[in-house]
């Protein structure tokens, strides 16, 4: 198991009081732990001229930390809603997330998931959207 996959397991068995502990030990860990990203350069081009498109960000990190890059990078302002970690009960890959953000009046066909991950991958799946992983053409065969 992954540990999204634990906590996901151990919130599914003894609710919200779990949860609480998670959230508190996420950010903590975070606030800690997390010293640095490594920034993609073309993703982050196509956000600052993607004017066409609303984005979003499903993100399994606290939102502190996602505003504090967003923000660094010139690029908070892009984004019409942000889901965190915070916000659901269940992580990826289960799509509560883009229960979330999905538009009411916004077919799902109108989306494109853009992730870095198996998790990612899988939630795409669940919520019935298109999906591309971001390395595709770093990863390899063995990820799928």
């Amino acid at each position: 198991l992954t540990l999204s996959e634990l906590q996901n397991a151990y919130v599914q068995k003894f609710g919200d009081k779990v949860l609480k502990l998670f959230l508190m030990n996420s950010k903590q860990f975070e606030n800690e732990e997390l010293k640095g990203y490594r920034k993609n350069k073309d993703l982050i081009d196509f956000i600052i001229t993607a004017n066409d498109f609303k984005m979003f960000i499903w993100s399994s990190n606290t939102r502190p930390n996602i505003t504090k890059i967003l923000q660094e990078l010139g690029i908070l302002n892009k984004f019409k809603k942000i889901v965190s970690r915070e916000d659901v009960r269940l992580l990826k890959p289960y799509a509560e997330g883009f229960d979330k953000l999905h538009g009411k009046n916004i077919l799902k066909k109108e989306y494109l998931f853009i992730g870095d991950s198996k998790h990612d991958k899988v939630a795409a799946d669940k919520a019935g959207v298109d999906f591309y992983l971001e390395d595709y053409f770093k990863v390899p065969e063995k990820y799928w």
